[in-house]
């Protein structure tokens, strides 16, 4: 993944992805701190990256609520299995960064941005660990 963000030309981070990523790591961090240390020097290298990170506006936050209550999108929200949540509930978040920025987004988890997707178009979704676009920019 990191060498897919340093090879890009036209890149940034939203600020909900670095939010996500810390949240996994501290998650870890409760049951496996070998993992979560080499989490963490994963995360390090990418905001020392120099990759710009994209702060949300006004109008992300706009975009933002309006998925959020969209009904179905819920399943997409913080669950919590067996006392712990089992998910950061960040795609929303990244997904209006995307619809305001209309930049694609890259990631490793699809599935949540293609439920998204079907009902508001994204700018594109691709897995740079699959070099795949699942949905292709317009």
């Amino acid at each position: 993944m990191v060498s897919f963000i340093e090879e890009t030309k036209l890149f940034y981070i939203p600020g909900g992805a670095l939010v996500e990523l810390q949240a996994d790591i501290a998650r870890t961090d409760a049951v496996d701190p070998v993992r979560a240390a080499a989490q963490q020097e994963w995360y390090l290298r990418i905001v020392r990256s120099r990759i710009p990170v994209k702060h949300t506006t006004v109008k992300m936050m706009e975009v933002w609520a309006v998925l959020d209550v969209d009904p179905r999108l819920h399943s997409l929200k913080l669950h919590v299995k067996n006392g712990k949540p089992s998910r950061t509930g960040h795609d929303i978040h990244i997904a209006a960064t995307a619809l305001v920025t209309q930049l694609p987004i890259a990631t490793m988890e699809v599935e949540g941005f293609a439920l998204i997707n079907k009902y508001f178009p994204l700018p594109g979704i691709y897995n740079p660990i699959e070099h795949r676009w699942h949905s292709k920019p317009a």
